[in-house]
């Protein structure tokens, strides 16, 4: 299992090493807004509690310069934070943060601190602010809860007992406290913090450049599919909207599934769909549609949209039926090559689409 703890998000996939060097995907690619800028957010929410959203709001715009040192400092503090540690966190405050709160509010920031029930958690000392580790560690804590529970949930999946080992990278995953919480709620997994975890990610980008048949199969995280009609059943197509085509009622916003989210393709595997007959007998317009439902029914379900349409022109032809298409999906290391061939003719159309992200 890889978790690459980014700035905003916690991506997570599970692979299993083959034979021949080769990866083969467990688990479709997750995650959540669980990076760490969530801690930050959460400081600034804290600080914006003492000092006032009047006065932060001016340091922001005002001292640009002297705010994004604070959230640099900040930084450097949330990545070395020891989580075994009582020791108080200290933190530098600007000097032009400091004047703002005297110019603009009529109490003292320890009168503030007091008035908040937080005497003995904070204190101010020659332009610093000290911290006790209990508030710093509630800045983490929604974040590292809601990666847990994500984690935990993904290892009672189906055919994850086998994960033995769990790799931490990205920036958030050299935070000691990151750390600790991960191997504490999995003993049993060998935790891999590799060295520059903040640019792993970046190096192996590169490599799958360079060798990117290393994946043998994927998961599909969606469902992929084309928009097409068929002729109008009140009981199978309740809902859909009906339109008359040619002298005939169709249910004309179906979604004709290709391949279902959650199933295992292997890198290179085409599926044919088709024939399909042309309802205008000089262009067709095939439109794909990606959902995260396993089985969709809809293109204007909620959740349905569409990444990529084929325009094809087959004017010419006796009738509708001398324009048959067929339509093969082809699934790459990352991207998803649509290609439509009229029948007759066997002219080709085709369009690729990212299927990873």
């Amino acid at each position: 299992m890889i978790i690459d703890l980014g700035g905003g998000t916690a991506d997570i996939s599970v692979h299993q090493k083959q034979t021949n060097n080769k990866l083969k995907e467990l688990h479709q690619a997750s995650g959540g807004p669980w990076g760490g800028t969530v801690v930050d957010d959460n400081f600034l929410i804290w600080l914006t509690d003492i000092f006032g959203r009047q006065i932060m709001d001016t340091f922001k715009k005002k001292e640009m310069e002297d705010y994004f040192g604070l959230l640099r400092e900040f930084e450097i503090k949330k990545r070395s934070m020891d989580p075994e540690s009582n020791q108080v966190i200290t933190m530098r405050l600007p000097v032009s943060l400091t004047k703002l709160h005297e110019e603009i509010a009529h109490v003292t920031l320890d009168t503030k601190i007091d008035d908040k029930g937080l005497k003995e958690f904070v204190q101010l000392r020659n332009e610093k602010m000290r911290v006790h580790p209990s508030i710093v560690r509630t800045w983490f804590d929604v974040p590292i809860i809601n990666l847990k529970s994500h984690v935990k949930d993904v290892l009672l999946k189906e055919n994850m007992e086998k994960v033995e080992m769990i790799f931490l990278v990205g920036g958030f995953s050299e935070s000691k406290y990151v750390q600790k919480s991960i191997k504490d709620a999995f003993p049993r997994k060998k935790v891999i913090i590799p060295d520059d975890a903040g640019l792993v990610m970046l190096k192996g980008a590169v490599c799958f450049g360079y060798t990117p048949n290393t994946i043998s199969s994927r998961i599909m995280p969606f469902s992929y599919g084309l928009h097409t009609s068929q002729e109008y059943d009140k009981v199978q197509h309740a809902g859909a909207t009906v339109k008359k085509l040619g002298g005939v009622k169709k249910a004309a916003d179906l979604f004709d599934v290709i391949i279902h989210a959650g199933t295992r393709v292997e890198i290179g595997k085409t599926i044919r769909k088709g024939p399909y007959k042309p309802n205008n007998p000089v262009k067709t317009v095939l439109d794909i549609y990606r959902t995260k439902e396993e089985n969709p029914k809809y293109i204007n379900d909620p959740g349905c949209i569409r990444v990529g349409r084929l325009n094809i022109s087959h004017p010419g032809g006796k009738s509708l039926d001398d324009n048959t298409l067929s339509v093969d999906f082809t699934f790459g290391d990352a991207e998803l090559v649509v290609t439509a061939e009229n029948i007759k003719k066997k002219k080709l159309y085709s369009t690729c689409i990212d299927y990873v992200g």
